[in-house]
């Protein structure tokens, strides 16, 4: 199966995440440590309240991409805007 890059998809995630201040200093600062399978492990709601605390646009992007949390889509849209939920799906 093959897979298709849509480079301005990319983009345009790239250009939202920086934005947000989604950066590994960030994410460790956020959680207060770096993150590995420790997301998936039993520190996993220290980990949801740490983000909780964070800025709404950083606090999705851990949700989501680090966390593995289910985000509402009007919530992950009105934070990352202008990154709509369609664009992260084909």
């Amino acid at each position: 199966m093959a897979i298709t890059v849509d480079r301005v998809r990319i983009a345009r995630l790239r250009e939202t995440l920086h934005a947000a201040g989604f950066t590994a200093h960030a994410t460790a600062a956020a959680l207060g440590r770096e993150v590995g399978a420790a997301a998936r492990s039993q520190e996993r709601p220290v980990l949801l309240r740490r983000a909780a605390k964070a800025e709404p646009a950083l606090r999705v992007a851990l949700e989501l991409f680090v966390l593995e949390e289910a985000v509402a889509v009007d919530t992950l849209e009105q934070a990352l805007a202008p990154l709509r939920a369609d664009d992260l799906v084909e």
